[in-house]
């Protein structure tokens, strides 16, 4: 069964809020299916200038995955909801 999130997406900056900010200068999104769930990709430019990528694994079930490539050691947890809506939670993770 495919996803809706699957694809590519680019932020749209002026209609996307940041608490706590600031935003990125860009980023793109990818959703892909594999093996076990949903691979989440970001690519971005953070408010700095300097060039960002993060990976996860997610499943889908609300269950928390490690972010690989995180500057801050933290998890994601993708929960679907219905066909059309999904629930993305973004928590702070412990250092290592």
């Amino acid at each position: 069964q495919t996803s809706r999130l699957e694809g590519t997406w680019m932020i749209n900056l002026q209609k996307s809020k940041f608490s706590p900010g600031p935003p990125p200068k860009a980023q793109t999104l990818k959703w892909e299916a594999v093996p076990g769930g949903l691979r989440f990709i970001t690519d971005g430019v953070n408010s700095e200038g300097e060039t960002t990528h993060t990976e996860t694994l997610e499943k889908g079930d609300g269950s928390e995955a490690p972010v690989e490539g995180s500057l801050t050691a933290t998890t994601r947890a993708l929960k679907r909801i219905n066909d059309r809506t999904y629930e993305d939670v973004e928590s702070p993770g412990q250092s290592a």
